[in-house]
């Protein structure tokens, strides 16, 4: 990649980080529903985010020593409870991240597995449980309350499962999981301040 077009993929990152911050100030479901894009496209777009960017495309961004590597999610299961507005009903785990956990039972985690924290199981009416994943959640409330939709890809059964109920349902689900989205919002804000302070010691 030429050196105008890193500078310009780091410019889009911390734009994303200011914006992301911005949202978090005053945390309203709307302000929520737009974070939720601002990580599918820092974990998610083309398969790994912009972070995946960064870590194909800056020279030395990434590092050899194992366990060293800047994209780490320090994050912890704390709570869970149970969603009253769902006809089969299901439980809303809250992932925590920062101050939140405690110095004896904190745990890091790199991007694959903090996507596949989970989040929140929902029973169907037929008594089937699906666990939706952090990863889960970021796709389904930026694909279904955000503006643009965006269909999920057809290998992604459950997914395809929770598009097939009917829309009162799906609104359900993505309301009660929708403040989930400030935990790991939150999480993901603090590890792209330690990314931001890797890009400017590589003088970006």
């Amino acid at each position: 990649m030429e050196a105008r077009n890193r500078e310009s993929l780091v410019e889009l990152f911390r734009f994303k980080i200011q914006e992301l911050e911005r949202h978090l100030t005053n945390p309203t479901k709307s302000s929520l529903i737009e974070c939720s894009s601002i990580l599918r496209l820092l974990l998610l777009t083309d398969e790994c985010g912009l972070f995946g960017e960064l870590a194909r495309n800056i020279p030395d961004f990434r590092t050899r020593k194992r366990g060293r590597g800047v994209v780490k999610f320090k994050a912890q299961i704390q709570a869970d409870s149970h969603i009253r507005d769902l006809p089969s009903g299901g439980y809303v785990h809250a992932v925590v991240g920062g101050d939140a956990i405690p110095e004896n039972s904190s745990r890091v985690y790199n991007r694959d597995d903090f996507l596949k924290l989970p989040v929140i199981d929902v029973r169907l009416l037929d008594g089937e449980v699906i666990t939706m994943t952090v990863k889960d959640v970021i796709k389904f409330i930026a694909n279904k309350l955000g503006g643009v939709h965006v269909d999920y890809s057809s290998h992604e059964e459950k997914n395809q499962l929770l598009y097939k109920l009917n829309d009162k349902y799906q609104l359900q689900i993505a309301g009660s999981v929708v403040y989930s989205i400030k935990g790991l919002s939150e999480i993901v804000l603090a590890t792209c301040k330690r990314v931001d302070e890797k890009l400017v010691e590589l003088g970006y």
